[in-house]
């Protein structure tokens, strides 16, 4: 029949190189979203070993904020901005990083107030960085040095809690 022809020809499509069995369409995509989720764990596991230094970095190539009161968006960058990727670390922040050495040149985080909801135990200095960006909203402000050490040594708690 075409109907039962039109099954397999899907379930061939979904299987992206898996057998098709033809009697349960959800094992391709259950099987692709484990795929999936064990790529993002690798990838933030990689971000979290080659991250070390970022307490060191921070107190020598210092911060910068960015935030936009109108959208509730703070991004902050660690020495100069450089091209970058990102990795979603939920659905309010994700991270930027040397596709290359997996380094850590930031973050963005919006919109915060969601953020701060789910991650209250950074709330002061989250805080602190949006205050910091209000000085002159919508362009990036240096964090001075001092607040720059302290955010450093809580760094591993804000993007990666």
């Amino acid at each position: 029949m075409l109907w039962d022809r039109g099954l397999e020809i899907e379930d061939r499509v979904r299987g992206f190189g898996n057998q098709a069995d033809g009697d349960d369409t959800m094992d391709t995509p259950t099987a692709l979203m484990k795929s999936y989720q064990a790529e993002y764990d690798a990838a933030l596991a990689r971000v979290r070993a080659s991250n070390a230094d970022i307490q060191e970095r921070l107190r020598t190539a210092g911060l910068s904020v960015y935030y936009d009161p109108e959208d509730d968006t703070l991004i902050a960058a660690i020495g100069e901005q450089l091209p970058a990727a990102t990795l979603d670390l939920d659905d309010v922040i994700m991270i930027r990083h040397d596709p290359e050495t997996w380094k850590v040149f930031g973050f963005e985080m919006s919109p915060v107030k969601a953020y701060l909801r789910a991650h209250p135990q950074v709330n002061d200095w989250v805080q602190h960085l949006v205050r910091c960006g209000l000085q002159s909203p919508g362009t990036f402000v240096s964090v001075p040095p001092l607040t720059a050490a302290e955010i450093a040594e809580q760094a591993s708690e804000l993007a990666l809690a």
